[in-house]
């Protein structure tokens, strides 16, 4: 009987060993350096929200962890400014007002140049003119248009 409560035992051990964490080496990046580094590959990507949410796990890990708390307003805002757009088009394109509708949809694609939905939109819009386009061209054009937006400087 004690053969398998110690082979138990040891299992258990075994698990617990093995899912402690090690503490990690001098110099390397710690949860929120992690976090923040994720955040600004998605800020380059143009996917704000995913950014600034990133950026708000770094700060939860590390309050004092520097520039994050700026660069996750600056995310937050980029994406609100561009919600923003996208709703004041589909605004005007409900309203028919195309013209409208064009420019707010622009907006939002100078700073996602990949927003699928605005891309719809603007498809539809240019449709109701009657200019031929499909979604994926408007992309291109979009993406050659917009260049990159620069990173925050670390």
């Amino acid at each position: 009987m004690k053969r398998p409560l110690i082979a138990v035992w040891i299992l258990l051990l075994f698990a617990v060993a093995t899912t402690a964490q090690a503490p990690s080496a001098p110099g390397a990046p710690t949860d929120a350096e992690r976090l923040f580094l994720r955040g600004l590959t998605k800020y380059n990507k143009r996917e704000f929200l995913d950014a600034a949410l990133l950026w708000k796990s770094a700060l939860e890990k590390d309050i004092h962890h520097e520039k994050t708390k700026e660069f996750m307003e600056q995310a937050f805002a980029k994406y609100d400014a561009m919600q923003k757009s996208f709703f004041g088009g589909v605004k005007y394109y409900n309203s028919s007002d195309i013209a409208g509708a064009i420019r707010e949809l622009k907006s939002c694609l100078v700073v996602n140049p990949r927003h699928r939905e605005a891309l719809y939109y603007l498809k539809l819009c240019y449709q109701k003119q009657r200019i031929a386009t499909t979604v994926e061209d408007l992309e291109r054009k979009f993406v050659a248009d917009a260049g990159s937006i620069p990173a925050p400087v670390i």
